[in-house]
């Protein structure tokens, strides 16, 4: 009879999970060597070597080390598909053939250099993730000759000039590519090659190159579905790039540079002619979309469902309201500031998809009576789930915000069952209106949103009347804040 490996039993992998606590099932793990290696490749998907602190995660995820501790996975580095370092020592010696994903993860001040040679003993690697590490020169080939690395994530490095050629050459083959605050010292790309296996680009705060370079590569780059492009720098003279053909069919686009206007409703544009591609928008505070790119922007109302303008200040309110009226797929939006008034004059909103919306709707005094309308209109997303009301940056100027109050309209919001989160901000700036909620708003909300679990932010600007609302609606065992989830993973 064949021997079977008994984490691989049912029955007993059953028992672990129903008997053991986390802390209980580590102890018989450190005391059994030969179950040990057994429930290595099979209980912890992440091995993370060299750290100085051990985390108890309370779940069995990842099993983290305290010291570096490399030798001692070496006799199972035939079963490891996953590892995290974040010490360099060791890597001369390094052989994990099955390995499929690496982190090397230093921090700034070790200064490590290290060869890119040990990929070689990795033939299955496919996702490699370098942090602050210093890359000895000439070693960028062993990169270039892999066969199977797909994804590439560098931060902090810097790519000597005489690495650049073949630093390019190594991502040629590459599906996915991040480069985050890298020096690139060789300056820019060969206008002939092209980076046609690349789906997914990401770019932030680099060095070295400028914005033509920067959009050649997106250029070069034709079958691109993801891009996020992130500088700090001016965008610098009027470039005649817009003029070279762009192949692209954008899925997700994030961009927050000073990005000529022409330039963005180039991407945006894509092959899709009348078709629209794309499903997940971002702008940033940088980006300052005119003329061109939001009439580009509106061949893509049919299939946004994710949309992020909150940090995109020079976005009007009149381009807000389009995408409220416009799109029906949407489900994540994410705002600035937009008025009653406007609200008033615009044809009702068709995103009944809607999840998620945070807005800031502001009202003047003359559009007071006006306020029972923006109610209406929120309360046809039935599907709102979290619903958060801003304020508008800078002074307000005398307008008020949307007042949450009964007498304004809120009943009207009982159609909203879904709704699980209610944040406000928790600015208490004199020149902002506050919600001004106050005992019968917090009766009604208990009352008529049974799947409320959170309201965050002040409810009024009167601190004890705050506090005393903020207790009712917490003896009813709802926060009053986001949880904060710490993403443990590395990758």
């Amino acid at each position: 009879m064949p021997s079977m490996n008994p984490i691989e039993i049912p029955e007993l992998a059953n028992l672990v999970a129903s008997y053991l606590e986390f802390k209980d099932f580590a102890r018989c793990v450190l005391v059994s060597k030969s179950w040990w290696g057994m429930l290595l490749p099979h209980q912890w998907r992440v091995i993370s070597v060299g750290l100085v602190r051990l985390e108890t995660l309370g779940s069995l995820d990842e099993l983290r080390w305290q010291g570096p501790h490399l030798d001692q996975l070496y006799r199972h580095r035939h079963l490891i598909r996953t590892l995290v370092l974040t010490d360099s020592a060791g890597l001369d010696k390094f052989d994990y053939p099955n390995l499929t994903r690496l982190r090397i993860d230093l921090s700034p001040c070790q200064e490590r250099r290290i060869s890119l040679d040990f990929t070689k003993a990795c033939p299955s690697l496919v996702h490699l993730v370098l942090v602050n590490v210093v890359i000895a020169s000439g070693t960028w080939m062993a990169l270039s000759k892999h066969l199977l690395i797909k994804k590439l994530h560098l931060r902090g490095l810097a790519v000597e000039a005489v690495d650049t050629p073949v630093f390019w050459k190594a991502c040629v083959k590459l599906e996915s590519l991040t480069l985050e605050r890298l020096h690139i010292k060789g300056g820019g790309i060969p206008k002939d090659m092209v980076f046609d296996r690349l789906r997914n680009l990401d770019m932030e705060g680099n060095y070295g190159m400028d914005y033509a370079e920067n959009m050649n590569l997106v250029l070069q780059s034709p079958m691109l579905q993801s891009l996020k492009w992130e500088e700090y720098l001016s965008r610098g003279v009027e470039t005649p790039l817009t003029r070279r053909p762009n192949q692209s069919n954008y899925c997700k686009l994030y961009i927050d540079l000073d990005i000529h206007d022409a330039d963005l409703a180039f991407m945006l544009l894509g092959t899709g002619g009348e078709l629209g591609t794309i499903v997940d928008l971002r702008l940033g505070y940088s980006c300052y979309p005119k003329t061109q790119a939001l009439k580009a922007l509106g061949l893509h109302f049919g299939t946004l469902v994710r949309v992020d303008l909150s940090r995109c200040f020079w976005v009007s309110g009149s381009t807000v309201l389009d995408i409220l009226c416009s799109c029906p797929m949407l489900e994540v939006f994410h705002a600035n500031s937009v008025f009653v008034m406007d609200i008033a004059e615009r044809e009702p909103w068709i995103c009944q998809q809607l999840r998620d919306l945070k807005i800031c709707i502001q009202v003047v005094e003359a559009e007071r009576d006006l306020q029972q309308l923006v109610f209406e209109r929120l309360s046809t997303l039935v599907r709102l789930e979290m619903l958060e009301m801003r304020v508008p940056e800078g002074p307000s100027g005398g307008k008020d915000v949307l007042a949450f109050r009964l007498d304004c309209g809120l009943r009207q919001l009982a159609s909203l069952q879904q709704l699980t989160t209610l944040s406000f901000d928790q600015w208490n700036r004199e020149d902002i209106y506050m919600p001004q909620i106050e005992k019968d708003e917090v009766s009604w909300m208990l009352n008529n949103w049974k799947n409320l679990k959170i309201v965050a932010g002040r409810l009024n600007k009167n601190l004890e009347l705050d506090a005393s609302l903020r207790s009712i609606i917490e003896s009813h065992g709802i926060g009053s804040s986001f949880s904060t989830l710490n993403d443990t993973l590395p990758f």
